[in-house]
């Protein structure tokens, strides 16, 4: 019989998985803006890059968000619908 106070596995399980999930986009975001800088210097989608970056990070850190909503609104796209 389980106490109250613990979580059930699968609510465990699940918020591990929302761990590693969450840690993925964060290093894939943060990889893909360092690539997309240095393909500014060399041959390559380097700006496409680290808007796809910037989208992968908008969720999970706030001054890409910012970031991504200054170049949607400069792109003239609304936020707000």
């Amino acid at each position: 019989m389980q106490s109250d106070s613990l979580p059930a596995p699968a609510t465990r399980r699940c918020e591990y998985l929302s761990g590693i999930k969450r840690l993925a986009r964060i290093t894939c975001g943060y990889s893909l803006i360092t690539a997309g800088t240095v393909m500014i210097f060399i041959p390559g989608p380097g700006l496409i890059t680290i808007v796809g970056g910037l989208a992968l990070l908008q969720d999970d850190v706030e001054w890409a968000g910012k970031a991504a909503d200054w170049l949607k609104q400069k792109s003239g796209r609304s936020t707000q619908s």
